[in-house]
């Protein structure tokens, strides 16, 4: 825009016209005098502005329901200048021109592009349909991906998709992938274009594909045809060394499949790293190799052998273990509590009207929702999940848990659609509050709830909340998920197959019980009582008024950002010394809080899943074990050095990380303060759960 306007007077004016080929060129205009030009900094800033005569425009969402001004949608075209399709293309025609819902007799073009209405009634596009998708649950722009490629001076013409891709996992099994199709004017090092677009995306932007092709091919209209590219070839070796055995077989197909790569593309001497491994996908890689080789392995082994040539040897030699399965219970009346468990009921105890322990959340749903339909949903999900239908009540003085068979779902349903606008903010905001902060009675089940708060005919508010005693993160993952799929199967007939659950958290409960009374866990108690035989302080940091003599959980919010260079040299970093974001931030963490209280020795507490049994995932429970880094700093020592030594604090912790904290904690002996948290008082929780 800038570049034109030296060649123009003051008076004249630009118009800015939209349309597509299908429709009659120019759909909308928008009349931007230069004078006005001069504040906008780039050409997608300038509204496409007002329908042109004998033309209709609408911004629809998927359901084709008109969104209101602001919300982004489809830009749909109907009117006179609608073309009756494409020559000898009938699919193509019958998938874009559609019987226009709003004009009876009209026609509909969908173009495929977004937009949202601005308040004076003229539209702001907002991009492609096709080049805004969602990736391991991150929204990702497909033409940044291919900018970056087009950087590769081997590289003449690019189009990145997203599709479902056969996996190893077994017959029609798909994951959903990025797909790179490049044309070429010489010899392609897909090593180096990996490693160029790490330099300046993050893991999940990098295609799982990078496929040359001859020509991009086009539509009638000279747009790219998607639907035309090809499906991944599977790749040639190469450089590629294969596996030679069955156990490196089995330990490529499983990354393979972990890493959402192709199986051909996964050599025994890859760096699982580089292709995007993280302390995630490394747990469930140890999980895997448990379940379907029943082979023992560490956390901290993957590690320090992220190669398949370099692990597979302390495989082979006869690591082998008996799976330490987990049977279900009798039916009891009552069921023992897990450690966990224990000590949160213990702390509930001071304040049976406090709401810490509380994990409350919201969302607001846009579109067609029924509240009926949800508490069904939640009725069968009750059904499904034993820890939904749980209580803890005293039973000869101890708390055990109490199963029981059927509870009412508790969904709270209040409409204010009735109300105006600000009244129903204001008591939505009233509802809200009273759900989220309002304690729970440990010996009531259910101990979890939903407020449905209808807002307008399209706007609901829909508010969760559950006691941490019988659920976490991981879990609410589930719970999300299986709640919208067994709600999409009630409302819309959709078939969600899932294998019955076999176990439950009474059942997990048992084992682990059982296995720390029985000594299993052994080496783990003395690693952690050995490393705070010492009964070392939390971090000491200077405060403005004294500490209370008994914690109040009254505290504030600050929300910031980390500039994007910024993470991303410490993601290359972190890979480059092969170790997690998760160490890179222990360490800046702990060395700010070293410059803060002058300490040198830090104490950092944070969660971990604790589900490496596979047989733990899909279940619903208190599961979370907290681990304890402690880590010596050396105030002389680079950042790199840092990194290291916090590596191998957090592959120690890793590996002992079975032992219950609660039971630590006790086994201490450390004198009760009520102040702050025992051992430490400062926790890192990296939210990276599915």
């Amino acid at each position: 825009v800038r570049g034109i306007l030296p060649c123009l007077s003051e008076d004249c004016t630009i118009f800015n016209g939209y349309g597509p080929t299908e429709t009659s060129i120019i759909a909308t205009t928008h009349r931007l005098p230069c004078r006005e030009a001069a504040s906008i900094h780039q050409a997608a800033d300038i509204p496409i502005g007002l329908p042109v005569a004998n033309s209709a425009l609408y911004i629809l969402d998927k359901n084709w329901n008109v969104l209101p001004i602001g919300v982004v949608g489809e830009i749909c075209i109907g009117g006179g200048g609608v073309s009756p399709g494409y020559l000898n293309r009938p699919l193509l025609t019958a998938e874009r021109f559609v019987a226009d819902p709003f004009q009876p007799g009209g026609r509909m073009y969908l173009t495929g592009d977004l937009g949202h209405w601005l308040p004076d009634g003229s539209i702001q596009f907002a991009g492609r349909i096709d080049q805004q998708v969602k990736i391991r649950g991150y929204r990702i722009e497909l033409g940044e991906i291919e900018n970056r490629l087009l950087e590769n001076d081997a590289i003449t013409r690019v189009v990145v998709i997203d599709r479902d891709i056969e996996t190893a996992a077994g017959p029609g099994a798909t994951e959903r992938c990025l797909c790179a199709y490049v044309t070429v004017s010489g010899p392609l090092d897909e090593g180096a274009v990996r490693s160029a677009l790490l330099e300046y995306l993050p893991d999940y932007m990098v295609p799982a594909y990078i496929i040359p092709v001859d020509s991009i091919p086009l539509t009638p209209n000279g747009k790219i045809d998607r639907k035309g590219l090809p499906l991944p070839r599977a790749r040639g070796a190469g450089a590629i060394k294969p596996p030679s055995n069955d156990l490196e077989r089995a330990l490529c197909r499983i990354w393979a499949r972990l890493l959402k790569v192709d199986l051909d593309g996964l050599g025994v001497d890859t760096n699982v790293f580089e292709l995007g491994a993280n302390s995630l996908t490394v747990t469930a890689f140890v999980s895997a190799v448990f379940k379907e080789l029943k082979a023992n392995l560490e956390i901290a082994d993957v590690f320090a052998r992220p190669t398949v040539s370099q692990l597979a040897p302390s495989l082979s030699g006869g690591d082998v273990l008996t799976a330490l399965e987990i049977e279900p219970r009798e039916k009891l009346d009552y069921y023992d509590i897990s450690y966990a468990q224990r000590r949160l009921w213990i702390l509930c105890q001071f304040d049976e009207d406090s709401a810490a322990y509380n994990i409350p959340g919201a969302v607001t749903l846009s579109g067609p929702f029924d509240p009926i339909v949800f508490t069904m949903a939640v009725e069968r999900l009750m059904e499904r999940h034993e820890s939904l239908r749980t209580s803890l009540e005293l039973v000869r003085g101890k708390p055990r848990q109490r199963i029981h068979d059927s509870l009412e779902p508790p969904v709270d349903v209040h409409d204010l659609s009735a109300l105006p606008e600000a009244e129903a903010e204001e008591r939505a905001h009233v509802l809200y509050l009273e759900n989220t902060n309002t304690a729970f009675d440990l010996a009531r089940a259910p101990l979890f709830r939903f407020t449905v708060i209808r807002m307008e005919d399209a706007r609901f508010i829909v508010v969760s909340n559950v006691h941490h005693i019988v659920s976490d993160g991981w879990s609410q993952g589930i719970v999300l998920r299986e709640l919208g799929h067994i709600y999409n199967d009630l409302r819309f007939g959709q078939s969600w197959i899932s294998a019955p659950l076999t176990l439950q958290y009474k059942d997990y409960t048992y084992w682990h019980n059982q296995l720390v009374h029985g000594g299993v866990f052994a080496h783990c108690r003395d690693y952690w009582l050995d490393k705070f035989a010492d009964k070392p302080n939390g971090v000491v940091l200077p405060v403005d008024r004294p500490r209370r003599s008994v914690q109040t959980f009254n505290g504030g919010r600050v929300v910031f950002s980390i500039w994007k260079g910024v993470r991303d040299s410490l993601v290359a970093e972190c890979r480059e010394r092969e170790a997690t974001l998760f160490m890179g931030l222990l360490t800046l963490v702990s060395v700010l809080l070293a410059r803060y209280s002058g300490q040198e020795d830090i104490l950092l507490g944070s969660p971990i899943a604790a589900r490496k049994h596979p047989a733990l995932h899909p279940i619903v429970g208190f599961f979370v074990n907290t681990l304890v880094y402690r880590l010596r700093l050396d105030p002389n020592a680079s950042f790199r050095d840092l990194l290291e030594a916090v590596k191998q604090e957090a592959l120690d912790c890793y590996k002992y990380q079975d032992y219950p904290f609660d039971l630590m904690v006790e086994e201490l002996e450390l004198q009760r303060d009520m102040s702050q948290s025992p051992v430490f008082n400062v926790m890192l929780a990296h939210n990276n759960t599915e």
